[in-house]
């Protein structure tokens, strides 16, 4: 009895199962589909160290419960845990998402990602290592690695290794020239991480003053400095500073020295950077000389009758240098050896002559002195013809030799003069110091 109940049991559940199987219909592999839906977001940018990322599909009805599978080629780039992407390292991988219906119907999507390195490395203090870089100087480069790249060393190169060596993280300046200096970490063949600065190397640096002591008179008198920045580098005109030590003396306004009434000696300090260069500026009252404005090209008569020698220009101003008016001691001569007496001057010939005025300052300062020059020629004639304009019908005057010829001379300028008074005389110069006379014949 127990043996047909178990038989009778196993043929009802046989008949339950073909019942079941005989429900459920085949599924259609033409009109299955997967399809990776964040492309978008899967091929962004994406640096090695940033967050993972997940692949994500849309599977039609048949595919549903299926196992789902994804890889990456090639390996080492992107590492694949189920869904979830990892960046490994810098490159391209075709990430790929698979299911199988059955064996012989697979469907699968593809993307292509990129993975990129966000490494920086940076030198921290181009401020300092791009300033002027003198002979001999040496400097630190400081630089910053990002984590990832710490385990690696940094190596610097110079593009003038004779301008600038390299030895470890220092740097020094051998000759004169310009170098770029690039510090570098290397991870693979492929990616290599830098930052570069340019540096150029100077000679010593030197301020060169023109100026030397000066000694001038007080009435705010100006003194312009020059100077020249030598070897220069970073330095300009910006950077030179100029004092003066006793200001009631001379103040500075931008290059000029300007001295007031106060005299003494100020020292002038001229500097740029570690270098300074100084002159002295001393004021004090100096001895001055003027005389009235005097016309050089003006002739005067040979002789000392009425009418002849010439009116010396007055004495205008002589204060010595104790600011006392000297004008009564000013000497007045000629080298040339015409007379002067109460400030007239006579010559017993024809010529150009000098006349220095001198101004004598007390012991152990240096005298003032004016000086003049003074022409004196012989009179042709005089008459009081007609041609005077004085009516009379005749007139003696008909022909006029003067009692200095011309033989000779090439180069000669000639003037001509006629008076108010009738006088009619004529010049010729043909050197400084030498005054003819031509010879004139007119009627009248």
């Amino acid at each position: 009895m127990k043996k047909f109940l178990v038989a009778f049991l196993v043929c009802v559940m046989c008949i339950s199962l073909c019942a079941l199987c005989a429900c459920e219909e085949p599924i259609d592999p033409t009109t299955q589909s997967l399809e990776i839906t964040n492309v978008a977001e899967l091929t962004s940018k994406w640096n090695v160290g940033e967050a993972d990322r997940e692949v994500e599909v849309a599977l039609s009805d048949g595919l549903q419960g299926k196992k789902l599978e994804v890889k990456a080629e090639p390996q080492g780039i992107i590492s694949v845990d189920g869904t979830t992407l990892h960046a490994e390292k810098a490159g391209k991988a075709t990430v790929t998402a698979t299911v199988a219906l059955d064996e012989e119907h697979v469907f699968s999507d593809s993307v292509e990602i990129e993975v990129s390195y966000n490494y920086s490395l940076q030198i921290t203090n181009k401020a300092d290592l791009t300033k002027a870089f003198r002979i001999g100087e040496e400097r630190e480069v400081q630089v910053t690695v990002p984590e990832a790249l710490q385990s690696l060393p940094v190596t610097l190169t110079s593009s003038q290794p004779t301008a600038v060596q390299v030895q470890g993280n220092k740097i020094t300046a051998a000759t004169k020239g310009t170098a770029t200096v690039t510090a570098s970490v290397k991870l693979d063949d492929d990616h290599v991480f830098s930052d570069k600065f340019e540096v150029t190397v100077w000679g010593e640096f030197d301020l060169s003053l023109t100026n030397a002591n000066a000694t001038v008179g007080k009435n705010n008198r100006s003194i312009e400095i020059e100077y020249e920045l030598v070897e220069a580098g970073d330095y300009t005109d910006s950077d030179v500073t100029i004092t003066s030590s006793d200001t009631e003396v001379a103040t500075i306004e931008g290059k000029t020295v300007v001295t007031h009434d106060k005299c003494g000696t100020t020292t002038i300090t001229v500097k740029c950077g570690d270098v300074s260069k100084q002159f002295d500026v001393t004021v004090e009252v100096q001895a001055e000389l003027e005389i009235a404005a005097f016309d050089e090209n003006a002739v005067y008569f040979v002789g000392e009758g009425e009418g002849e020698g010439c009116e010396l220009p007055a004495i205008v101003k002589a204060i010595n240098s104790l600011e006392q008016d000297v004008s009564e001691e000013v000497e007045i001569t000629s080298p040339d050896g015409l007379k002067i007496s109460s400030n007239v001057a006579t010559a017993d010939r024809v010529g150009k002559f000098t006349v220095i005025y001198t101004l004598h300052d007390v012991e152990g300062k240096e005298d003032k002195t004016v000086t003049i020059h003074i022409s004196f020629v012989e009179e042709l004639f005089a008459s009081t013809g007609a041609h005077a304009g004085n009516n009379k019908a005749e007139d003696p005057l008909d022909e006029v030799t003067p009692a200095y010829g011309l033989t000779g001379e090439e180069e000669y300028t000639q003037t001509t003069t006629f008076a108010s008074n009738a006088l009619l005389f004529g010049k010729l110069d043909s050197t400084g110091s030498k005054q003819y006379y031509a010879e004139a014949t007119f009627d009248v």
